[in-house]
């Protein structure tokens, strides 16, 4: 809660010590474990779900427009690769699209 809150951040992204992504937390979905004295993986959100890295981008325009964070993006083990953001996403398709 305190890393979310020094880096102004209000998700974070969870993986075990071996890049295995686990979930995604919020600011509050961690203060509500932490009030009820419950373990961090009650403060998992059901959204997002990951995404595979090789997903085609237009598979991923309405998971990204819908998700309240960036999407995780895992690879087909299911270790972290990284994270989409709408505003990632834009840029891809303003590249594809030439004027």
């Amino acid at each position: 809660l305190k890393q979310l809150k020094d880096q102004d951040r209000d998700f974070g992204y969870v993986v075990d010590r071996s890049r295995r992504f686990i979930g995604v937390v919020s600011i509050e979905s961690l203060k509500k474990a932490a009030i009820g004295k419950h373990p961090l993986d009650s403060a998992l959100l059901d959204n997002p779900q990951p995404i595979l890295a090789d997903t085609p981008v237009n598979e991923l325009i309405g998971l990204v427009a819908e998700s309240p964070c960036q999407v995780p993006v895992v690879d087909n083990d299911g270790f972290y690769v990284g994270l989409i953001s709408k505003a990632n996403l834009l840029q891809t398709l303003d590249r594809n699209n030439p004027a």
